[in-house]
C-alpha cells in the first residue's frame, strides 16, 4: 500500500488556462516527496508543466442537441393520427 506522501508529490497550483480540449497547468512539483520533514530538501520543488486532455460531452460537441429532444407545442399539435 503506499504512503499519503507519495501522493502528495504535486504542490500548489500556480498557473492554469484552458485552451479548446485541452488544459494547460503550472504546478509545484516537490523534488524529493519522501525526504523527512526536518530535511531542507523536504520542501525543495520545482514548477513542472501539465498538458491535460479534456473529455468532450455530446452536450458541447451538439449545441443543437437540446431542441432535438424537446418537442415545441407546435409540433405535437401537428401530430395527427
Amino acid at each position: 500500500m503506499a504512503s499519503a506522501d507519495y501522493f502528495g508529490s504535486t504542490g500548489s497550483l500556480l498557473w492554469r488556462k484552458e485552451i479548446l480540449h485541452l488544459e494547460l497547468r503550472l504546478q509545484k512539483r516537490y523534488v524529493v516527496p519522501q525526504a523527512p520533514h526536518w530535511s531542507p530538501l523536504h520542501k525543495l520543488s520545482l514548477p513542472a508543466l501539465r498538458i491535460r486532455l479534456n473529455k468532450v460531452s455530446s452536450e458541447q460537441t451538439d449545441p443543437l442537441a437540446e431542441s432535438k429532444t424537446k418537442k415545441t407545442p407546435d409540433q405535437s399539435q401537428s401530430q395527427s393520427y
